[in-house]
């Protein structure tokens, strides 16, 4: 569908706008901010915030997002220090809303849980058969090798269970009409942590990488075959070490792991004040 020039049209919400419309005067103020050629966004959802409640505006020419703009429930456009919270809530909850329908659920559906409980399957019986006589670095290994599928499990089905949440979370909100700075807070800290139970696995995979490589040349050296080729098929299918990942590849993950296992915001607050500064409130 394509867009045109002025008028109300959504590619984030898609058909969440059919059933949501700001009052007249909020659209008047809209036109009256939008410059030639553009279209623009409102976000299907009042914000209340300190008892008032405002509507979040995305100015667009062609893809590229050209401004942005707080609107108040009377067409008033209040100054940007008074609408940094609600600016910085409607940043987020677009943020999340795409992350999790482009990206979340596509994650939460992959086939990867068969063979990792089937890998730590037999890692368990390796462990139980052979632990006592492995010497102490390859019982490291074996450890390490069974960290790899147990914390994957663990946080696919977490990540499972907080994709159904926030899909839950964002139907109520463009439902209901409206977002709180309550609601918001709740949903960002289940977006932070899906997104940290995501990265985890490849966290965990990519550290375990050298101890299960370890694991699989000691079992061929005991002649244990059937454990060891396939224990070597499941480890081709989960994440290589560092190293071994393309170079663009390894600098998103760098930047995943920053913000979601160190807790590293700074690149997240820096794109929110680039958001900020083309804001069109008045300063």
């Amino acid at each position: 569908m394509k867009a045109v020039p002025g008028v109300l049209y959504n590619k984030v919400w898609g058909d969440s706008m059919a059933k949501f419309r700001p009052p007249d005067v909020v659209v008047k103020t809209i036109e009256e901010h939008k410059r030639e050629g553009e279209w623009y966004e409102v976000t299907p959802c009042r914000f209340y915030v300190d008892g008032n409640s405002y509507y979040s505006v995305s100015y667009h020419f062609g893809n590229t997002v050209t401004g942005y703009i707080e609107i108040k429930e009377d067409g008033s456009v209040p100054p940007i220090q008074e609408i940094e919270k609600v600016s910085r809530m409607s940043h987020y909850l677009s943020n999340i809303h795409r992350a999790l329908y482009s990206t979340a659920i596509r994650v939460a559906r992959k086939r990867h849980l068969g063979f990792m409980r089937r890998s730590l399957s037999i890692l368990r019986w390796v462990e139980r058969t052979m632990k006592q006589e492995m010497p102490p670095d390859i019982q490291q290994a074996l450890e390490g090798f069974i960290k790899a599928p147990q914390t994957t499990i663990e946080n696919h089905l977490r990540l499972k269970e907080l994709v159904n949440n926030v899909d839950k979370e964002i139907k109520n909100i463009v439902k209901n009409g409206f977002v709180t700075t309550e609601i918001m807070d709740d949903l960002i800290n289940q977006h932070y942590e899906l997104w940290k139970c995501a990265a985890m696995q490849n966290y965990v995979q990519m550290n375990t990488y050298e101890d299960r490589k370890k694991l699989i040349q000691y079992l061929f050296q005991k002649k244990k075959i059937f454990p060891a080729i396939t224990l070597w098929f499941y480890h081709l299918r989960m994440h290589p070490d560092k190293e071994k990942v393309k170079p663009k590849d390894r600098e998103i993950m760098e930047d995943v792991l920053k913000v979601f296992i160190e807790g590293d915001m700074e690149r997240e607050e820096r794109m929110f004040q680039k958001a900020l500064e083309i804001t069109r409130n008045p300063r």
